[in-house]
């Protein structure tokens, strides 16, 4: 049986370490770019050094925790052993793959529960823990990705968990059930690689990436109600990276990695505004903007 993943406080002291510290309410943080204007972080830390506190997560999960005020979010998800109690080939292991990377062996599917967690920032206690959904996932994960890759994102009042072809799931911040999506349908990934991009908040909205080998598109949901505002189609393949939202003569965009064209969508609309093409095969990296 797999030893269960450890939460670390140093990582959380590094994103926000000062009581009027901004909240770290998604993936990158308040302005998506992986900084914080008030965090003094420290620059180094050992098993016992700068870590006030250390807690068991079952299962696997990487999505990045998310934090506000006294909150800290997590997910994960928790795989029951397959037959002979250890972990089939989700797709082959080692030689080169297609496009010239080299693969590992990954979990097989099997049933898989997967949480929304809650901890004490103070002192890493579990506040609350929710099962969103279980269900045996279609397809199996490259042997460094899992399934529940995606980080979840608060804005304060409702917490939201993205696992993927799982679903969308929106909480209060007491771990209250508000709404959930899981229509959007299966990811095919590329070479079974598995899913990880991650949704952004904007405003009254939230925002879904959903690029795959199957048809791919961006969504904009409502953020109360989880009902779709607009959805746009994208002619792009995998990818993992996450929307990034800035603000450009007034109005707020979004931009949106891609193998053939990084994109800008108008936040209201979704209408394209302008793409550029010449990106790598299998993008992972999100984009930045000052």
């Amino acid at each position: 049986m797999k030893k269960p993943l450890l939460l670390s406080v140093s990582v959380l002291l590094f994103l926000c370490s000062q009581a009027d510290a901004d909240n770290w309410g998604h993936w990158r943080g308040p302005n998506g770019n992986s900084a914080s204007a008030e965090a003094t972080p420290p620059t180094e830390w050992s098993k016992t050094k700068n870590v006030k506190w250390k807690t068991e997560i079952p299962g696997k999960g990487s999505g990045s925790p998310v934090i506000w005020e006294d909150k800290v979010f997590v997910v994960t998800g928790i795989s029951k052993a397959a037959p002979g109690g250890t972990p089939a080939a989700g797709r082959p292991s080692g030689g080169r793959q297609r496009g010239g990377r080299r693969g590992g062996r990954g979990a097989a599917p099997t049933e898989t529960e997967f949480k929304v967690m809650c901890y004490d920032r103070k002192n890493g206690e579990l506040v609350w823990e929710k099962s969103a959904t279980k269900a045996t996932p279609h397809q199996g994960v490259h042997s460094t990705n899992n399934f529940a890759s995606a980080s979840p994102c608060t804005d304060g009042k409702h917490v939201y968990a993205f696992f993927g072809s799982r679903g969308l799931y929106c909480y209060t911040m007491d771990g209250e059930f508000v709404w959930k999506r899981d229509d959007f349908g299966k990811m095919e990934t590329r070479n079974g690689f598995g899913e990880g991009s991650s949704p952004t908040i904007a405003g009254d909205k939230i925002i879904v990436p959903w690029d795959h080998e199957g048809a791919s598109a961006i969504f904009a949901l409502n953020k109360e109600t989880g009902k779709t505002i607009w959805k746009t189609d994208r002619d792009e393949p995998t990818n993992w990276s996450t929307p990034f939202v800035i603000e450009n003569d007034g109005k707020q965009q979004v931009v949106m990695n891609g193998q053939t064209s990084a994109r800008s969508y108008d936040l209201e609309s979704g209408k394209e505004l302008w793409k550029c093409a010449g990106q790598t095969e299998r993008p992972c990296a999100s984009a930045v903007g000052a």
